[in-house]
């Protein structure tokens, strides 16, 4: 009993200090297992009435002190109702039975009622709290169901006492397997617990093993209670490694939050002076070790001395300060901004600051970071060259835009903020813009929709509108961004102007090809007649005339090829006087009857560049001057020598008109591309910036001088070469080379049937053998079949089937020893398309003179004479 009663005292001892509703239960238990043994004695004492009572209270007390170590371990532990509930169940119906049992009732019913109420309570109860049947729970009862049926015979067998062995051997059985289900460690305390109450539970099963059996063998009743101690030491050591584990616990958090805390966690004296600090602030000011930290006095780590003064102030006032923000200095130099959570314990003598800190520097290095973003996003609102406006999403109405906004819409701010998109002429009414509020809220954006507007001045203009929705400080908004697209839209017009003059400059070309053809065979057929009638000089003159109008027809489609843009670039030296005089000629009845063309061309100088650039400026001038004087006037072309002007000397080229004259800003934006100041559809502005480009590619300047209704003057300095030296052929070599002409037979391949029967005439008559063929495959067949005799073929480039140039590279290849060449309509880099100039072939352009073909033909048939790169042009 004294050992009893030693643990009963350490268990209150320990509730004292802090105990728990498990400790009561356990001091509860064993002081009912004291007074088991204090009526145990008394049964041996006492006989009769007394000493039945006193066994009454012995079996009693120990029933109830397994039911009270139960219930400490049991599942329902911590949930006191539920504890209380299967503490009546178990209890109750076990006191019943073991009274009736030691006072001798005879009626049966209450030891099976009994049976009944503590195993079907007890699981059901057990049920209902684990909320479900699992298969450990299903074995259990039906094992619960087993013995309680067993017990049940017994009680109708016997004399019932087999299920008070069995209560207590159950009991602590359980309490066992629980205990060491409840602690689950390899301890000294859990392991001797756990196997105590076992063979605490296997005393009674043993001791009626031998009172039945073996009666002769008799022991000590003190060393029944053997294992009752062990469950007592037992449960001390595992409360006591309980405590040592709760310990260590606290230990590791004390470590966790000082040791281990990620923040700064320290205790500062008023005066300053670092009493204490964790690794966190080590790191965070920079310090190599705790000893070094505390020789450090805390003024030294204020980035201000001032606010020291004022964080002692608020902590004094008030005892705390919670999120204190203050820049210190770190032991390098270096600063940072720490938040301060800090409590002033007074308690204390001296006072102490307990005190943690976090390092934000990159919080506020993000929050200025935000600040200076904010600022970037309004210069960029504000200076964006795209119109940019906030707008509430309920009513429309802006909050706010930028300059370029406003600059477009030609209105001030005031006239804006406040207002809606209907209001400023930004929507033409209120659906539309409902409208679009409904489109913006169904897809949550909208990109590049045409929008049409009316700025302050009501001139309408059109603009590409994007939009997103968003929260701004709380209030749903549209972001709108629009690109002015008026200036875009008058660039698309003249585009397209320039498209169609682009597609007319290709039919112009198609048609100066044809026409090409038809010219050279009426000039063919001329010359042919003029050939016959030599006698009839009336007759003759007439003709002439017509092959002059020929020639002048074929000035006209070189000047459409040219024009139309087809005619591949070429410099070639030329005189400027003489290109100006023939221009001029050109520019009649381009002007009109109403403009008079005065032309002075005293400059004696060659010029190299493309002849039909040179026609370009001058005929681009003239048409600029002519657009200007709408009531006539007179037009002045002039060309002189500058000597000293640019390298080698320039020609001066000046063209002025008596015109309206321009004003300075039109003057300033002269040569820009697309600037005009005709209407729309009457000019695309690209002459003179054409002009300005042929100026300075060959390397020239070009002002001009113009006022409001004086007229305009364009002076142009263009690079001078050599004076002009025509070269003669000597009339000894001219003859020379008719005499070495050696006649042979000649193949004509030509697609068109009039100019081919031209040509047939004129040569035959020439006094040559001519074969011809319609296309390239003809003419294959008739190189194989005189090849012996052909000496030149004269083949047009473009063919259906077979182009020239092909039919050419195909009779090489056959290796036929045969001069050729090649005559076509089309532009130049048409024909260098088929390779003809880089291959330093002979070329005829369309129309060429029938006298200017034998030339070549006779060039051709010169005996013993090498292959020269020869281009006509007819």
């Amino acid at each position: 009993m004294f050992a009893v009663a030693s643990v009963i005292g350490v268990f209150l001892s320990i509730n004292r200090r802090g105990g728990s509703d498990r400790i009561r239960y356990w001091i509860v238990a064993w002081t009912l297992v004291l007074v088991h043994f204090g009526a145990q004695i008394a049964s041996g004492l006492y006989t009769g009435i007394a000493g039945t009572f006193a066994v009454s209270v012995s079996i009693s007390t120990l029933e109830l002190a397994g039911v009270v170590l139960l219930l400490s371990l049991s599942l329902t532990f911590k949930d006191r109702k539920a504890n209380r509930y299967l503490g009546c169940i178990i209890g109750g119906p076990l006191m019943i039975y073991v009274n009736c049992l030691i006072w001798n009732v005879q009626s049966r019913w209450i030891f099976v009622l009994c049976i009944l109420v503590t195993t079907a309570g007890a699981m059901s109860l057990y049920i209902r709290f684990i909320r479900s049947l699992t298969p450990v729970m299903f074995f259990i009862t039906a094992w619960c169901a087993v013995t309680a049926a067993w017990l049940i015979r017994d009680v109708q067998t016997g004399d019932g006492s087999l299920a008070l062995y069995f209560s207590l051997t159950g009991l602590f059985t359980i309490c066992g397997l629980i205990f060491w289900r409840s602690f689950r460690r390899f301890s000294a305390g859990v392991v001797l617990s756990s196997f105590g109450f076992l063979a605490w539970a296997a005393v009674f099963p043993t001791a009626l093993f031998l009172a039945t059996h073996h009666p002769e063998i008799k022991i000590h009743p003190e060393m029944w209670n053997i294992p009752k101690f062990f469950v007592a030491v037992g449960m001390l050591l595992t409360q006591m490694e309980t405590e040592s584990i709760k310990a260590g616990a606290m230990a590791l958090n004390y470590k966790s939050l000082f040791e281990l805390n990620v923040a700064a966690v320290y205790r500062i004296s008023l005066e300053g002076q670092l009493l204490d600090c964790n690794p966190a602030f080590l790191r965070m000011f920079g310090f190599s070790s705790r000893e070094e930290a505390l020789t450090t006095n805390t003024r030294d780590l204020y980035a201000v001395a001032g606010d020291r003064k004022r964080y002692l102030d608020d902590i004094s006032e008030r005892g705390y300060v919670h999120s204190y923000e203050i820049r210190t200095r770190k032991r390098d130099g270096t600063y940072c901004w720490i938040s301060e959570s800090a409590t002033l314990m007074r308690e204390v003598e001296p006072p102490v600051i307990l005190a943690t800190a976090v390092d934000i520097t990159p919080r506020r290095e993000a929050e200025a970071a935000l600040r200076s973003s904010e600022e970037r996003f309004s210069t960029i609102f504000r200076k964006s060259p795209i119109m940019c406006a906030i707008l509430r999403f309920d009513n429309g109405a802006f909050l706010d835009v930028n300059e370029t906004f406003l600059e477009v819409m030609n209105k001030t701010r005031e006239e804006v903020i406040g207002k809606t998109g209907v209001d400023v002429g930004f929507w033409q009414n209120e659906e539309q813009r409902r409208e679009f509020a409904r489109q913006l809220r169904l897809q949550g954006s909208v990109q590049n929709i045409r929008v049409t507007f009316r700025d302050g001045k009501g001139r309408q203009k059109e603009g590409l509108y994007s939009a997103e929705s968003a929260e701004v400080g709380g209030m749903e908004c549209i972001i709108g961004m629009m690109t002015d697209m008026t200036d875009y839209k008058a660039l698309e017009d003249q585009l397209r102007q320039t498209q169609k003059l682009e597609a007319i400059g290709r039919l112009a070309a198609g048609i100066a090809h044809d026409f090409n053809n038809v010219l050279c065979i009426i000039k063919g057929f001329g010359e042919l007649v003029v050939s016959h009638i030599q006698h009839d000089r009336k007759i003759a003159r007439y003709l002439n005339n017509l092959l002059e109008a020929v020639e002048r027809g074929a000035g006209l489609t070189q000047q459409l090829l040219t024009f139309s843009k087809t005619q591949r670039l070429q410099k070639t030296e030329f005189e400027a006087d003489e290109a100006v005089q023939r221009i001029a000629k050109l520019l009649l009845p381009l002007l009109g009857e109403d403009i008079l063309l005065s032309v002075t061309a005293e400059s004696g100088q060659m010029v190299e560049m493309d002849p039909s650039q040179f026609e370009q400026i001058v005929v681009n001038l003239a048409v600029n001057a002519r657009d200007a004087m709408p009531r006539g006037g007179r037009l002045s072309i002039g060309t002189s020598f500058m000597p000293g002007k640019l390298a080698h000397g320039a020609i001066r080229l000046t063209v002025s008109d008596t015109g309206c004259g321009m004003s300075e800003s039109t003057r300033r934006r002269l040569f820009e591309p697309f600037f005009t100041t005709k209407p729309v559809g009457k000019g695309t502005g690209l002459g003179l910036a054409t002009v300005y480009g042929i100026v300075t590619q060959v390397g020239g300047e070009i002002t001009v001088e113009s006022s409001e209704g004086v007229g305009s003057t364009f002076v142009l300095f263009i690079p001078a070469t050599a004076p002009a030296q025509r070269a003669q052929i000597p009339e000894q070599a001219a003859s020379a080379i008719a005499d070495s002409v050696s006649h042979g037979t000649i193949l004509v391949v030509e697609d068109e049937p009039p100019l081919r029967d031209a040509l047939y005439e004129y040569l035959t008559e020439s006094g040559y053998t001519v074969r011809v063929a319609a296309n390239g495959k003809e003419a294959l067949a008739i190189a194989k079949t005189f090849a012996q005799e052909l000496k030149v073929v004269i083949t047009d480039v473009v063919m259906p089937e077979m182009s020239g140039w092909d039919l050419v590279q195909e009779l090489k290849r056959k290796n036929y020893d045969f001069e050729y060449i090649l005559v076509s309509g089309y532009a130049d880099d048409r024909i260098l398309q088929y390779g003809v100039k880089t291959a330093g072939l002979s070329f005829l352009q369309k129309p060429y003179s029938f006298p200017g073909l034998i030339s070549m033909v006779e060039e051709k048939m010169k005996s013993e004479r090498p292959e020269k790169s020869l281009i006509a042009h007819g």
